[in-house]
């Protein structure tokens, strides 16, 4: 047993030198953020413990590197006097900030062996984070109504995005929002959508209309809108159709077949001695059997469709992609003769239905459509326009 707790003291304390070294080592990588979360979350259980001495110095180490470090790269990049460095300045004086609350719960350390306070340089940056911070809005507003100024797409897009940090970083700032609004409309790009029908049957006027709901059509490309064609093409940036050139529809046909099912039951139980003179019940096995009547309706669509995406403006085809669809309508019922517990699930299942009604032809067309529509959104969904 006494070597059982020597094992074990000796484990705790090699752990105790691992972390140690490990925290040293990242120290002298220049870690210093790392070193000092790992001796925080080391002092959190053992800050009153006589071996805490070594983890209070690798922190006090660690955090007076890193704030010099830190702050003598923001004093430089103030001496640059470039505009575009106030990001920079303010999120480093914001990481600066987060680590000294980092280590204050903490407060204070005491070296135990040096008989002494640990010593944090720990000071109140709001000011200067508060004027980093304005200066980078200021950078942030000068920088997009520059970039609104180029008055073509893409710098439009560019302007949003800086436009929609200011408004993170420092909310109702002049006139912001109005701005984002103006770079959201001249960044977007409209695609007028228009159906078109080269088949001989009549598209369903409800599927149009599905077809060209995009009211909550979401796409992954924040830039682009779609919209249901109206009049001239020319006036969208780009211009998509939809083109149905052959829909067939399957006559309806009903098959029906007759099947056997057996199973073998427990049919109840007897009672019989082992060789040991004792009783136990063995269970007595019935085959079963039934006649089946299958049945099955059948109908099927098929559609097919093409998308094309053009530039209005030049009439260049920019996009040409073939789209197929296979729609089938399949019930299937039956009924049976003999015993139910022949049955297996399915068919017990198919015993449960009954006919029904055939879907009619506008119907099997409107299926096959919907079917068209899933992938044609696919393609709206990754398309991207400069």
């Amino acid at each position: 047993m006494r070597k059982i707790y020597l094992f074990l003291a000796m484990a705790v304390v090699l752990a105790a030198c691992g972390s140690g070294k490990k925290i040293n080592k990242l120290i002298g990588e220049g870690k210093y953020d790392e070193a000092i979360d790992l001796a925080v979350k080391k002092l959190q259980k053992k800050r009153n413990e006589k071996s805490a001495d070594k983890y209070v110095l690798l922190l006090e180490e660690a955090f007076a590197k890193a704030q010099e470090r830190d702050l003598n790269q923001i004093e430089r990049w103030k001496k640059d006097n470039r505009p575009d460095k106030w990001e920079k300045i303010y999120e480093l004086l914001v990481k600066v900030n987060l680590r000294q609350e980092k280590i204050r719960p903490l407060l204070p350390l005491r070296v135990v062996r040096q008989n002494r306070q640990a010593r944090f340089d720990l000071r109140d940056y709001t000011e200067a984070t508060i004027r980093a911070r304005q200066h980078y809005a200021e950078y942030l507003y000068n920088e997009a109504k520059r970039k609104m100024a180029q008055n073509n797409r893409q710098a439009y897009r560019e302007a949003y995005e800086m436009l929609d940090k200011l408004n993170f970083l420092q909310p109702g700032y002049r006139d912001t929002e109005r701005l984002m609004q103006t770079a959201l409309e001249r960044g977007t790009v409209t695609v007028g959508i228009k159906i078109e029908n080269k088949s001989d049957k009549v598209l369903p006027r409800r599927l149009v209309e599905d077809l060209l709901s995009f009211d909550n059509f979401g796409t992954d490309n924040f830039w682009t809108r779609y919209v249901a064609w109206e009049g001239d093409g020319k006036k969208y940036d780009y211009t998509g159709k939809l083109i149905f050139t052959d829909i067939q529809i399957s006559p309806e046909r009903e098959r029906d077949k007759e099947i056997i099912q057996e199973k073998e039951i427990v049919d109840g139980y007897r009672t019989v001695r082992d060789s040991s003179g004792r009783q136990t019940k063995v269970p007595v096995y019935r085959k079963v059997q039934a006649r089946v009547h299958l049945y099955q309706q059948l109908k099927e669509a098929l559609a097919k469709a093409r998308v094309e995406f053009y530039n209005p403006h030049t009439g260049q085809l920019l996009f040409n992609r073939p789209l197929e669809a296979h729609y089938v309508f399949d019930h299937r019922f039956a009924s049976y003769t003999g015993d139910k517990r022949a049955l297996d699930k399915e068919v017990l299942e198919y015993t449960q239905n009954k006919r029904v009604p055939f879907p009619s032809n506008e119907q099997m067309v409107y299926d096959a459509g919907m079917e068209i529509k899933a992938k044609f959104y696919d393609i709206l969904r990754g398309a991207e326009f400069p």
